[in-house]
């Protein structure tokens, strides 16, 4: 087994130890948390076979921000510090709706960023 192997094994078990299962599962689908520096987050998935946008698939208040950002150096997710946005989404939303057409360009210029969507935008 790889170093990078046996670190991502123990990175997990540390990451399962804080977060129940079910939080745990629903951080990695996310492509990108939209964090509210210590306050609130968001996670989105975008799956074209399930919506035309992003959909939320998880959301955190300040309790379980702390433990985010506790995992955030242990995992490979891409978070971004957008306050407004985290914040609008948390507030005006729930977990399982799909990004509304108002938000969709603010999304889009993040999803511009993240790797697995480059060739997607080019």
């Amino acid at each position: 087994m790889s170093e990078e192997s046996k670190s991502r094994i123990i990175d997990q078990s540390k990451i399962q130890s804080i977060l129940s299962g079910s939080v745990f599962s629903k951080i990695l689908e996310c492509d990108v948390i939209i964090k509210n520096e210590r306050s609130v987050f968001v996670g989105l998935k975008y799956d074209e076979t399930m919506a035309t946008a992003p959909v939320i698939i998880l959301q955190g208040d300040e309790t379980l921000n702390r433990h985010l950002s506790t995992i955030e150096n242990l995992i490979k997710l891409s978070f971004y510090d957008y306050r407004p946005l985290a914040r609008a989404l948390y507030e005006n939303f729930n977990e399982g709706d799909v990004l509304p057409d108002l938000y969709y360009k603010c999304v889009a210029d993040i999803y511009k960023q993240l790797p697995r969507f480059l060739e997607m935008f080019s």
